[in-house]
């Protein structure tokens, strides 16, 4: 399984009323943990993504250059979910 269709079989069956699937998570307001999905990496399933991103391309050269995206701009910012889409992405050095 990719984790695209791994994580839908799991909700189809939770969904269905399993029992074995009680609630488990806990989780905070605030998202503590973010995700940027610059890119989508597969062709599996049509996952959203940043479509006016860099390509992955260009971030693989970014990185072969020890070159990073900047994140702090994010640091002080609060979120309602781990998925942000529209953050302006900078690179930085390093």
């Amino acid at each position: 399984f990719n984790p695209n269709t791994l994580e839908g079989n799991m909700a189809v069956f939770c969904y269905a009323g399993n029992p074995q699937c009680a609630p488990r998570l806990f989780c905070y307001q605030e998202g503590k943990v973010i995700n940027i999905p610059a890119n989508r990496v597969q062709d599996t399933y049509p996952n959203r993504f940043m479509t006016d991103a860099p390509s992955a391309q260009l971030l693989n050269m970014e990185f072969l250059f020890h070159r990073r995206l900047d994140s702090q701009h994010l640091w002080h910012r609060t979120f309602d979910s781990v998925h942000v889409a529209q953050v302006p992405l900078s690179r930085i050095q390093r």
